[in-house]
């Protein structure tokens, strides 16, 4: 049987509720950088944890994590038009 999982930024999000309204019950998670514990890092294992939990507290199975922070930063420019950089890139100097 297929079981259809979504990407959701460990952060909660109205995203969150509307996946679920669609029926998914999956989910693959990233590392939380903005929801790291008491300063550890995002791979920690109390970061990890709490992130797993806050899944799991929705009602979702964590079958899943991406590490990909490249893609996450260009998942996030793709779907909210913001990056890093301070916006566009020009190729001259002002």
């Amino acid at each position: 049987m297929i079981q259809i999982a979504e990407f959701l930024p460990p952060a909660y999000s109205q995203l969150w509720d509307l996946v679920a309204q669609c029926g998914v019950r999956h989910v693959v998670g990233a590392l939380g950088f903005e929801t790291a514990f008491d300063g550890e890092p995002p791979w920690s294992y109390a970061t990890l944890l709490r992130t797993k939990n806050a899944y799991e507290d929705r009602g979702y199975s964590a079958i899943g994590r991406l590490f990909a922070i490249g893609y996450l930063k260009g998942i996030r420019e793709a779907v909210h038009g913001d990056s890093d950089s301070g916006g566009t890139t020009s190729s001259g100097s002002s």
